[in-house]
């Protein structure tokens, strides 16, 4: 039995053509397209690395066709594609200036902004996203990626931080309730990650850069410790402390 619909008795506002159209929806996928520019802009910026100006560029190369595709453009079979083209723009654009701030452009309150590339001794707080153990030579260690909330040279001097550091923490009583999604106040001697010396060997402070960390140091002894949990929002860590209780 034929199951579509004869000429004229479509279900309304679902004809050939109109914006309910099925046929029409999943041939033109907005979302996926829009996500893929916004993919696009990340990797255009990891890979050309343009400075502040280009960035600038782009974004008001952006604006300028949003507004030229809504004041200029009257006939309806070209607005709809202009649309699209200025939406692509903006994702791009979008993509590319989401990436610049995580990787290379830090905030003023950033960790980077905040410490110098020295070692350094200083407090920070913030939640734990990321725990590796391994074992060597018989010492097991650790290895906490931490997310700043607040950094300072005392406790009682904390002011608003952002950024990530990466700790390398011996395991021991002092580090046993350390897990993803715990809050952490720590003790920390930072520093800038080494970068590679030789041509062709691995950079780590470029990986780690790419991360968004551009600290790394240690805890010092006897000065973690455990505030709380993360807010109930960040469910994605508390599902990678039970993963890692299931692995181990």
């Amino acid at each position: 039995m034929d199951s579509t619909f004869p000429p004229g008795l479509l279900p309304q506002g679902r004809d050939p053509g109109s914006p309910r159209d099925p046929a029409g929806a999943r041939r033109r996928r907005p979302l996926f397209w829009l996500a893929l520019a916004f993919c696009a802009g990340i990797a255009g910026d990891d890979l050309l690395a343009p400075a502040r100006p280009a960035l600038g560029g782009l974004f008001v190369t952006a604006a300028l066709a949003a507004l030229a595709c809504l004041a200029l453009l009257r006939e309806q079979a070209w607005r709809g594609h202009a649309r699209l083209a200025a939406a692509l723009l903006a994702g791009l654009a979008g993509g590319a200036f989401t990436h610049a701030m995580h990787a290379r452009f830090p905030l003023a309150h950033d960790v980077s902004r905040r410490t110098p590339p020295t070692p350094s001794l200083a407090w920070i707080e913030g939640v734990v996203t990321e725990v590796r153990r391994t074992e060597a030579g018989g010492v097991e260690r650790e290895r906490w990626t931490v997310e700043l909330s607040a950094l300072g040279a005392s406790p009682d001097e904390l002011s608003p931080a952002s950024g990530r550091v990466q700790l390398a923490a011996r395991s021991d009583a002092s580090t046993a309730g350390v897990a993803e999604g715990r809050v952490l106040r720590v003790l920390a001697r930072l520093e800038s990650p080494a970068s590679a010396t030789l041509p062709e060997a691995f950079d780590q402070g470029a990986y780690l850069a790419r991360l968004g960390i551009r600290r790394v140091g240690e805890p010092a002894r006897g000065g973690t410790r455990v505030l709380g949990e993360a807010p109930w929002w960040r469910a994605d860590l508390r599902l990678r402390r039970w993963s890692a209780a299931l692995a181990e």
